[in-house]
């Protein structure tokens, strides 16, 4: 059961509700809710983990009650009627299952009757509203959005989704597929034919030298054509702006640490976006797959990749990661054109692709006549050039922007942050230029935003002391544009013939003509394939040729990931290259084959590759055996090189059925690189060999079983290979094992250890992830846990808070230290949305901590009535009882505090080496859980946070031990009456002021009276006692609160809304100040008084107008607020 006590704000596509609850039903909505987009925060501030909740279709469920104030913020979509997700529907006074709440007719959600044209199917909203009152300005809202599908006309299908939100909603990417709920584009279809305008997702891979995958904004046609010889062609054009820019990075990884590893951009951005979707990520040359419960989840919007327990990061992993993100220098466009034609015997194909900036669209700096000269006389070398970031600023002071005034020392000016007392202001924005290179640090103080200050230079060197100067690099306006033409014939028996031709056109500066001589390049390819029968055999042939010329540059790389590494091959300067492959494959039977390939790469005076590949894959009784082995031998003008990789692999079966196998490998890197007549080896020069045994044992996907030990060593480069310099052991159990659909187990799991022989130092890690479910006796107990044990990074996080419009926020500043200036330790989610007109941005810092990691979670739950329902005596009175157990621990200490990889359950989150993390137990024991008669329930609750943030650690407990009892008198008439003990804890590092520990003895009785399904009647009383603790402050407080809540409806036309509560509060204690924040809620001792009304009538069965009006007057203070709200929406 549920009570939702306040009010929902409605942005047609986005919600933020208040609520009290009591049970475990949070809310409904009318409209599906995103399930990625919910943010619950309790009163304290403190975030719901995502285990806490469920979102189903329209409705938010706790899987564990929670007795406070919640505050929700989620985004609601619209689907066409033949996709909707229907809401749940129950009757409170038919069951009281003690998850679903009252329900009463809404008249915002659309009636099912109102069925669209046939062929047709759509719906959506349109809203416009207002809100006003004597404590916010007048706010405008409108929104509209528009779901539509179905037939035009017999022969055209279209399928759309319209919103007007700017607001963008990233998934998540902890999944294998991405479910993408802010698209907007519409789509028209017919047999041959298709247009698409809005966002949409180009990509084309049938080229050699032109592969992409773009995320963009415009429109698309394509179309096709099937001729009566079976001949196929395609057409598609596309022009639109480009959401994102390209790169490719290589991860600097760290031995044992799982992430999160931080993306960077093209120019070396260190905070961007990423966009959904984009990201591909090789492992040693292999793609990964995204998931949790795969190789990795990313968060596309701090750019982080975090490993999973599948994959453990070493010094060793060559991770490539290729993805676009955001990028608002410029606006850019982007444009294609293609061709391909199938036939029979001959195919053939052209694209091409064209993306630019449009030079006189820079949104990050001002393009003044000084700046574009610079540009113009900068040729490809502007990104180097920097300028002052320094601009005037005319409004006047502000708290919501950082702002400086100039201060002349000796001769030169230099930036100081004002303050509301300074009349000449400045913004500037500052930039890392590398560690002792600038004159400006971060300050230390807690102001919202960042701030730098300076720092006084060395008095004998003169060198600077800091990092940061007040200056923006220049961006240049680039353009890329890509051709390709290429065709494919089959001559049958002899074999398949393909080419392909390219040019590139890159303009690195368009503002500038010089250096334009190295713009244009060309590229070709040939390949030839034939297959040759010899009596049962299968011999396959090929050659495969590339030619580029100095200046080729593709719109994206198009050879394999590892390509340079494979040729020891350091492309400095400008140069044209070929490279051909001759390759042959010897099909022996179905199961057995051997392969040879010759390989060359060349550059003409500076580089001359070749490379001899060979292998065999050859099955025979139980036996089978792959070997794949390359030696490459390379020169440059000045050095030469050697690089054998053997690879070997042995498999036994150990029993007819393949069920168990033995496995052996064998395989070695021995990179020799040296100078023309040096006597050392160059630093690329490695040698490991790795040797692994294996057993595995599979029955099916769910009882699997697979066993391996690998020994790994490295040999010093200076020794000639002579001594080892490192040697690692890794270990690994992975395996699942399924007893019945009612008890699984899973486990992955990597032991290594690491001995570096120079050091003569040991690093051991331990990756694994253990997974176990188990239900007994028809679902009397059911046992859910699971274990996490890491390494990774945890970065210290920087919260800002930025400015909306009022209502549409989260949280309100309250200069509690009257100094006008806004510091992150005055900001507190809102108690009345007119005041809420900040959200809050989390900031990951540069600044991280290698951390080892423990997370364990575990659910019990026992319900007897699962067997003993029909029982008498004793097992019915037991069966009345259950029990439902949440236990959540989170861990991350530095990665010397070995206690709490050890023994996580014997070190408190509040212990100095304990980093960040979070602790939550949760245990409820029900009496006639869910009975319409009667229902009693105690437990105990405590949530437990710390948090590794750039102004200090601020660790918070929240404890509640409770009991509560719920009993009908008849069936219109029910009470309620519950008891808290709240302990409510606060440790910040750097604020004394927000130091609190506070016990809360608080008496809750209500009554409800439904006398028909038209209106409902609530009292309400709490009586609660507050004391902070003697050694901090010995505040306290008592409130009487009374309240009333109604609700009338008037057939199927309105339903009318309305509140009203009077606290008496005696505060002893501080006014103004954070203790007093907490401890009331927002309210102010004396008389408070909080009312509320809305008025929801629907003049048609499509337009619905709400009113609504909100006031409070709080303490004695004779000032009243007001805030009226009006809106019409119309649904179709």
């Amino acid at each position: 059961m549920c009570g939702i006590y306040g009010q929902i704000s409605y942005s047609p596509n986005y919600r933020f509700v208040k609520m009290l609850t009591t049970g475990d039903t949070l809310l409904s909505d009318t409209l599906y809710i995103a399930p990625r987009s919910v943010k619950i925060w309790r009163q304290d501030g403190t975030m719901l983990q995502n285990s806490e909740f469920i979102t189903q279709g329209n409705v938010i469920l706790l899987t564990t009650p929670i007795q406070d104030s919640l505050t929700a913020q989620y985004r609601v979509i619209q689907f066409p009627k033949s996709h909707e997700i229907k809401a749940f529907s129950y009757d409170e006074k038919r069951t009281y299952d003690g998850s679903l709440g009252s329900a009463f007719y809404d008249p915002l959600a659309p009636k099912k009757e109102d069925e669209p044209p046939i062929g047709l199917k759509y719906s959506g909203t349109f809203a416009r509203g207002l809100s006003f009152g004597n404590n916010q300005n007048l706010v405008l809202n409108s929104a509209f959005n528009l779901a539509i599908s179905g037939q035009l006309t017999p022969s055209i299908e279209i399928v759309g989704a319209l919103n007007d939100d700017n607001l963008p909603l990233q998934p998540e990417g902890n999944t294998q597929k991405l479910s993408e709920f802010d698209k907007v584009y519409i789509e028209l279809r017919s047999k041959n034919s298709k247009l698409i305008a809005g966002d949409y997702e180009s990509q084309y891979r049938l080229g050699h030298f032109i592969r992409y995958q773009k995320k963009m904004q415009g429109a698309l046609v394509q179309h096709q054509q099937l001729w009566k010889d079976s001949t196929e062609a395609k057409y598609s054009a596309s022009y639109a702006l480009s959401r994102g820019k390209y790169n490719r990075y290589a991860l600097q990884t760290i031995e044992g640490n799982q992430g999160p590893y931080k993306l960077i951009g093209l120019k070396g951005e260190v905070f961007i976006i990423v966009l959904a979707g984009t990201e591909r990520i090789y492992w040693d040359g292999v793609l990964l797959e995204r998931g949790l419960d795969r190789d990795y989840a990313i968060d596309y919007n701090l750019g982080e990749i975090i490993f999973t327990a599948k994959r453990l990061i070493t010094k060793d992993s060559r991770i490539v990661v290729e993805f676009d993100y955001t990028d608002q220098n410029y606006t850019r466009s982007l444009y294609t054109l293609g061709t391909d034609i199938n036939s029979k015997r001959w195919k053939t194909g052209f694209h091409f692709y064209s993306e630019q900036d449009h030079k006189y669209t820079a949104t990050l700096f001002t393009l003044d006549s000084t700046i574009v000269r610079q540009l113009e006389m900068a040729g490809d070398n502007a990104s180097n050039t920097g300028i002052s970031s320094i601009r005037s600023f005319d409004e006047g002071f502000t708290i919501d922007k950082i702002l400086y005034k100039k201060i002349d020392t000796l001769g030169f000016y230099i930036l100081k942050v004002a303050t509301a007392k300074d009349s000449v202001l400045y913004t500037a924005n500052f930039i890392d230029v590398g560690y002792k290179k600038g004159n400006y640090i971060r300050s230390n103080d807690a102001q919202n935003g960042r701030a730098y200050e300076w720092v006084p230079p060395d008095p004998v060197t003169g060198q600077p002391n800091g990092n940061y100067e007040p200056i923006s690099y220049l961006s240049t306006p680039t353009q890329t544009q890509q051709w390709a033409m290429r065709g494919e014939y089959d001559f049958y028996k002899w074999g398949v013939v393909s080419a392909e031709f390219s040019m590139t056109n890159r303009d690195k500066n368009t503002f500038s003509g010089l250096n334009d001589e190295d713009n244009r390049g060309i590229g070709g390819y040939l390949f030839y394939n034939n297959l040759i029968k010899i009596k049962k055999s299968t011999l396959k042939i090929g050659y495969r040729g590339e030619y580029i010329d100095q200046y080729f540059d593709p719109i994206n790389p198009y050879r394999a990931i590892e390509f340079n590494r494979n040729w020891n091959f350091n492309k400095q300067t400008n140069s044209q290259e070929i490279n051909q492959t001759f390759s042959s494959i010897l099909q022996i039977d179905s199961k057995s084959q051997v392969q040879y390939s010759l390989s060359n790469l060349y550059l003409p005076n500076l580089y001359k590759g070749t490379e001899n590949g060979f292998g065999w894959d050859i099955s025979w009784k139980k036996f089978q055996f792959y070997s794949k082995n390359s030696i490459v031998n390379t020169s440059t003008d000045t050095s030469s090189s050697q690089f054998i990789r053997p690879n070997i692999s042995l498999s036994v079966a150990l029993d007819t059925s393949r069920v168990q196998t033995l496995k052996f490998n064998f395989e070695s890197d021995i990179n020799k690189s040296q100078i023309n007549g040096a006597d050392t080896l160059e630093l690329i020069s490695l040698r490991r060999d790795q040797y692994r045994i294996g057993y595995d044992y599979k029955l099916s996907e769910q009882k699997y079983l697979s066993f391996f030990i690998k020994n790994t060593v490295d040999f010093d480069r200076t020794s000639f290979f002579k001594k080892y310099s490192f040697q690692a052991i890794d270990v690994g159990l992975d395996g699942a094992f399924s007893i019945n659909k009612n008890h699984n187990i899973n486990w992955n799991g990597t032991f290594r250890s690491l001995y570096d022989r120079g050091l003569d130092k040991n690093t051991r890690t331990i990756l694994a992830r253990i997974n176990h479910q188990l239900t007994v006796r028809k679902g009397t107990f059911r046992f859910f846990t699971n274990l996490d044990l890491k390494t990774g990074l945890e970065p210290k996080v920087e919260y800002t808070y930025v400015k909306v419009r009022a209502g549409d926020g989260i949280y309100f500043w309250n200069d509690f230290n009257n100094d006008s200036i806004a510091q992150v330790n005055e900001f507190e989610i809102s108690p009345f949305k007119d005041k809420a007109e900040y959200i809050r941005l989390a900031n990951v810092s540069n600044l991280y901590v290698e951390t080892r990691q423990v997370g364990f979670g575990h659910t019990f739950r026992i319900e007897p009535q699962a067997i003993w329902q029909n029982e008498s005596g004793i097992k019915k009175v037991l069966s009345k009882f259950s029990n439902l157990l949440n236990l959540q621990y989170s861990i991350k200490s530095p990665s010397g505090e070995k206690d709490a990889l050890l023994l996580p359950f014997a070190v408190k989150l509040d212990h100095e080496g304990i980093i960040a993390g979070h602790n939550i137990i949760k245990n409820t024991v029900y009496f006639n859980r869910a009975d319409p008669l009667y229902e009693v329930y105690l437990g105990y609750a405590i949530n437990q946070n710390k948090s590794f943030l750039t102004i200090g650690t601020e660790f918070r407990t929240l404890q509640d031990k409770f009991i509560g009892i719920r009993y009908s008198l008849n069936s219109n008439l029910t009470v309620r009456g519950t008891f808290h003990q709240y302990l409510k804890q606060n440790q910040s590092q750097n604020f004394s002021n927000r130091n609190y520990s506070i016990i809360i003895n608080q008496l809750d009785p209500e009554i409800e009276w439904q006398p028909n399904n038209w209106f409902r009647l609530e009292g309400k009383f709490s009586h609660s006692l507050g004391k902070n603790d003697a050694m901090i402050g010995n505040e306290s407080y008592q409130k009487d609160e009374w309240s009333s809540i109604f609700t009338l409806q008037e057939s199927n036309k309105s339903t009318w809304r309305g509140s009203i509560q009077y606290s008496k509060i005696v505060y002893n204690g501080e006014a103004n100040s954070p203790i007093e924040f907490v401890m009331l809620d927002g309210l102010k001792s004396g008389n408070n008084w909080v009312w509320s009304t809305q008025y929801d009538r629907k003049i048609s069965d499509s337009v619905t107008l709400s009113l609504g009006y909100d006031g409070r007057k709080t303490g004695n203070s004779a000032r009243i607020t007001h805030v009226g709200k009006a809106q019409m929406r119309a649904n179709f």
